[in-house]
């Protein structure tokens, strides 16, 4: 038990939470599927409880199974949720781990609301910025007013209009767009880590919050450029690794 204890502490962080994209796949579709039949009992569940003819046959399947249901899956999304923070392991061409200043292949995910990088791009830890290049996404102003053109407006004038999925993937193509943002390291308000995420806010640059996830394989890279550029975020760490001359 104790020598469990200590190989499990002798890990490296970057090596904790390891999901294979196909794990990370599985995992999204169980909580989309969870979520769609969550809010399927609810409505279930309402239109049951508005009916004012129901027997004892039409409680249980319109009412109990409904609310079995919800309760499953709530508790379902409860042990699946925290495994979205992981982030799916992905393979990258190799890069010793001393190499500093080498770019790193990422998959960018959200820091928050607003504007942000998504899917596939790099970040290079220069000596002065973090440098994240790759595709941003559609502003949150752009969404709404495709969803207005194409939805909402038809739909009040003619009766019919485009659906919310139609509408999302028209406003997805017509406004991402390349950007390169380079963010000084004096101007980050503030950067968590967990294992291989990082997540950073800062008010000198565009979009303000960044985040991404590198492969296992740059993890201990990773954690060498914080080191070197922003040691506070791996303070946590009792085990630093060396620094290189």
């Amino acid at each position: 038990m104790i020598e469990n204890e200590m190989e499990k502490s002798q890990v490296p962080p970057w090596m904790k939470k390891r999901l294979s994209c196909l794990g990370m796949g599985g995992v999204m579709l169980g909580v989309t599927l969870l979520i769609l039949v969550a809010i399927g009992a609810l409505f279930a569940i309402i239109i049951a409880m508005t009916d004012s003819s129901l027997d004892f046959t039409g409680i249980l399947t319109g009412v109990i199974l409904p609310l079995v249901l919800l309760g499953g899956s709530i508790w379902g999304l409860v042990k699946l949720w925290p495994y979205l923070s992981y982030g799916g392991d992905f393979k990258t061409l190799p890069v010793e781990p001393t190499a500093m200043g080498k770019s790193f292949e990422v998959r960018f995910i959200r820091a928050g609301g607003g504007s942000a990088f998504i899917n596939k791009g790099t970040v290079t830890f220069e000596p002065e910025h973090l440098v994240a290049d790759g595709t941003l996404g559609p502003s949150p102003w752009v969404i709404l007013g495709v969803i207005l053109v194409v939805t909402v407006l038809p739909l009040v004038l003619f009766g019919c209009g485009l659906g919310i999925i139609p509408a999302l993937l028209i406003a997805y193509f017509i406004g991402r767009k390349k950007a390169t943002t380079r963010v000084p390291y004096t101007g980050i308000n503030s950067l968590t880590l967990d294992t291989r995420a990082v997540k950073l806010v800062s008010s000198h640059s565009d979009p303000a919050k960044i985040g991404f996830i590198v492969s296992s394989a740059d993890g201990e890279r990773l954690y060498r450029e914080l080191q070197i550029h922003y040691p506070q975020a791996v303070a946590f760490w009792t085990n630093p690794l060396p620094t290189i001359a």
